[in-house]
């Protein structure tokens, strides 16, 4: 029963005390809720911030997506743009490429003067002119009397000529110059048709004088067809020194070396006249006097022909190792020398012996060399480091050792070998 009682009293415990265990219980359970409230709202929270971050990051893309939309669309535009002025520029060069494969339309006119037989021949020009890129509509050939007007309006002074109107700037043509609206062939070569005197200039005479016993003088005649390369020589008139014209030209111009070449003034309208001056010159009458420069040539009063050179040797046969003195002819040669007579002679010979006695000849080989040489004036400018120039003219050879050749020593009667004596 005690047992039972204790069993009981157990199961039924005290109101106040199951009370107050409730009581403990409940105020347990509001701070579980409390700590759940909290988590949820920190949950809440973190969602809400969470959901925030994703708008944020949203909206940032579409911001950015839109900027990238945004430059394409820009660079398209700009590229537009380019496009449509590259393509302009492109249209514009295909019709320039377009316009310049048309040959320009032009109007081709020439005057002449058809009593000048000999002028300038302008077809040769005309022929460039055809071969141009160019469309000839027009062709008008006039004769001086019939282009009275053209001749004014465009200050033609010389004739033939030819004038060119259309269109000029695309045609690409050269060497004519712009007058107005045109182009007009001024630079013309003689012979040509002075407009206001009616004169032909150009036409250039010559006068060759010259000396038929001179055998070794310069023939001009062979200079005379080269002038006329660059010269019209109309007429030429060959007379002989001793010719009373040539006497007459002799006189008048002061030549005093034959041959001798005298140009009429013409000659100064070819661009050549400067180049001709410069080995002639200029008389008072306009005309060209050229005399012969190089020797040989022959005294105009006199007749005397002057660079012909003649040379003499001097040897000792009994000098077997001496030089060959025929050696000595390639050497004047250098200076351009028209030979004449050449001897050679043994100093143990009675000529030779005259000669080693009459010019005191130290050395052999040695040479003689006639006065002629004189004219030749290179050679009078080196001859005193090799020899002397006698009284009478005489050029003597006396520096074997310059040679470095081997010799002998007539004062001392030894042979000279590179120097050294034997």
């Amino acid at each position: 029963m005690e047992e039972h009682n204790h069993t009981h009293e157990h199961n039924h415990s005290h109101p106040a005390s199951e009370y107050s265990h409730q009581k403990h219980s409940h105020a347990e359970h509001p701070k579980e809720h409390v700590h759940h409230e909290k988590e949820h709202v920190h949950h809440e929270k973190e969602h809400v911030h969470h959901h925030s971050h994703k708008k944020e990051s949203s909206m940032g893309f579409t911001y950015l997506t839109y900027g990238f939309f945004i430059a394409i669309g820009l660079l398209l535009v700009f590229n537009f743009m380019q496009l449509s002025s590259v393509g302009g520029l492109l249209d514009e060069r295909i019709s320039e490429a377009r316009e310049a494969s048309v040959p320009a339309i032009i109007s081709l006119t020439t005057i002449v003067d058809r009593s000048c037989t000999d002028c300038f021949d302008i077809a040769a020009l005309i022929e460039k002119i055809e071969a141009a890129h160019v469309n000839i509509t027009q062709r008008i050939d006039l004769d001086a009397a019939e282009a009275g007007d053209l001749i004014a309006q465009y200050g033609i002074e010389q004739l033939p000529t030819l004038i060119i109107t259309g269109e000029i700037n695309k045609s690409g043509i050269t060497g004519l110059d712009a007058v107005d609206d045109a182009l007009v062939l001024t630079a013309i070569e003689p012979p040509y048709v002075d407009v206001v005197t009616s004169k032909v200039f150009g036409r250039v005479t010559a006068i060759h004088l010259h000396e038929p016993t001179c055998t070794s003088c310069v023939d001009l005649s062979t200079s005379i067809d080269e002038l006329r390369q660059s010269l019209t020589i109309s007429k030429v008139d060959t007379f002989a020194r001793s010719s009373v014209n040539a006497k007459a030209a002799i006189a008048k111009y002061g030549i005093t070396q034959l041959p001798a070449l005298i140009l009429s003034s013409e000659y100064g309208v070819y661009s050549v006249a400067a180049d001709l001056e410069a080995v002639g010159e200029v008389a008072t009458d306009g005309s060209l006097v050229i005399e012969t420069l190089q020797p040989p040539y022959a005294n105009a009063i006199s007749g005397e022909v002057e660079g012909v050179v003649d040379w003499t040797m001097l040897t000792d046969s009994s000098c077997s190792t001496c030089y060959d003195a025929t050696m000595h002819r390639a050497i004047l040669a250098r200076f351009g020398f028209a030979f004449g007579k050449e001897e050679s002679f043994d100093i143990a010979s009675a000529r030779g012996l005259e000669l080693v006695a009459q010019y005191s000849i130290t050395s052999v080989p040695a040479i003689l060399v006639s006065s002629d040489a004189k004219s030749y004036a290179a050679f009078t400018q080196v001859w005193p480091q090799v020899g002397t120039e006698e009284s009478d003219g005489i050029f003597v050879f006396r520096n074997n050792n310059i040679l470095g050749q081997t010799y002998k020593d007539l004062t001392t009667n030894t042979v000279i070998e590179g120097g050294n004596q034997q």
